[in-house]
């Protein structure tokens, strides 16, 4: 089972659950970042065993689309967005953040990265779907939430 959190504007949800898409989708309505009859558009930062996951998750779901993945290098980005089919490949984090077409942002990086990654997003005003461990101790998580 996985351990996710969504955050939008310092609001705080826990979810568990073995399949994203419906909880994630009714959650996403109930925060009004999901417009009526509009995919949503998914970034995903990082490019690892999870990010592959939730690229293999997202494919398979109606509403939801990975829209861009994001990367450390541009390489590692274009070689994830060329296995899963992503449609753009950014060669930073900041980059997918600031991408207008990316609705959400799902944090797949290695746990001591999610702090600043959550942060850089969410003060851009990206809610964010946090893969687990969410942050790396106690300090970092009462940040995020306040």
């Amino acid at each position: 089972m996985q351990n996710y959190a969504i955050f939008h504007n310092r609001q705080t949800i826990h979810v568990y659950f073995f399949d994203v898409s419906p909880i994630f989708r009714y959650l996403c309505k109930k925060l009004y970042i999901m417009e009526k009859d509009k995919d949503l558009r998914v970034g995903i930062i990082g490019t690892g065993w999870i990010a592959g996951k939730a690229a293999y998750t997202l494919q398979r779901q109606d509403g939801l689309v990975c829209q861009a993945v994001g990367s450390r290098t541009q390489e590692k980005a274009d070689a994830f967005a060329k296995e899963w089919g992503v449609a753009k490949a950014h060669g930073s984090y900041s980059d997918l953040i600031a991408d207008p077409e990316v609705d959400l942002v799902y944090v797949g990086t290695p746990h001591s990265h999610h702090y600043d990654v959550t942060m850089e997003a969410l003060e851009r005003g990206k809610p964010c779907l946090v893969e687990k461990a969410f942050m790396a101790n106690y300090a970092q998580s009462k940040r995020v939430v306040d």
